[in-house]
């Protein structure tokens, strides 16, 4: 099962094909906060080892959120 992203701006899934592959999920948050900052655009990444396998945290990315989140 994909993890939820509830509310994101952009989800991208590539999910693994093989046993031997990678697949990768992404949710992007543009005005969210995060660990206290805000408002700052977040995204989530996570990864699949191979077809059929769960779907494993990776990382997050912080940036600067866009104009648009500052009014």
């Amino acid at each position: 099962m994909l993890p939820s992203c509830p509310n994101a701006y952009s989800i991208t899934t590539l999910k693994a094909q093989k046993v031997d592959s990678i697949g990768i999920h992404g949710c992007l948050w543009l005005c969210a906060s995060y660990e206290g900052a805000s408002p700052t655009s977040v995204k989530l990444n996570f990864v699949q080892q191979g077809k059929d396998s769960p779907w494993d945290f990776d990382d997050a990315i912080t940036i600067t959120a866009p104009s648009q989140c500052h009014n």
